[in-house]
């Protein structure tokens, strides 16, 4: 998505590249609840989603908490950005701790490396350049296209057994 803006060089649209990521966290994010709303809680299952909300919370707050320069965009986007991908990660690694497929765990992992490259981009990008930064953000958005597919994949499986076992 922003690499497809970015590899042809369209500098003009920075408006575009945050939409079309905005637009996968949002259909993963609906994808992802429909999950979460099956999942049965129990009252000690509120500290460990407490503990967690609190985590990626922190990660959030932090991020965009730092002295960014030369946004490109209204920082309000870049707040809605991060709640939107901060739900995202709660809601994935909430659905693989109480459920423990694999189709979860991939999303799981597509989701921290959501995290992880989000949180490089900023800092190479508006904090401050460094190769070491681009590299990992780079190897983190391909991994998340590796378990994006994944998990498409083995969710497909599970809805296949799950229709013949109902018939």
């Amino acid at each position: 998505m922003r690499d497809i803006f970015t590899t042809l060089n369209i500098s003009e649209s920075a408006m575009g590249s945050f939409l079309c990521v905005l637009a996968v966290y949002v259909l993963l994010l609906y994808l992802s609840q429909k999950d979460f709303k099956r999942l049965i809680f129990s009252y000690r299952d509120s500290m460990s989603i407490f503990i967690l909300i609190l985590g990626i919370g922190t990660i959030c707050y932090s991020v965009l908490n730092l002295k960014l320069e030369n946004l490109e965009l209204d920082f309000s986007l870049y707040v809605t950005f991060g709640i939107i991908l901060s739900v995202l990660g709660i809601v994935s690694i909430i659905n693989y701790i109480k459920n423990g497929s694999y189709a979860f765990f991939s999303a799981m992992l597509m989701c921290i490396c959501f995290i992880i490259t989000d949180i490089f981009f900023v800092l190479y990008k508006f904090y401050f350049y460094n190769y070491v930064f681009t590299l990992i953000s780079i190897i983190t958005q391909f991994s998340s296209y590796f378990f994006m597919v994944t998990y498409f994949l083995e969710k497909e499986k599970e809805n296949e057994i799950e229709d013949l076992i109902e018939n």
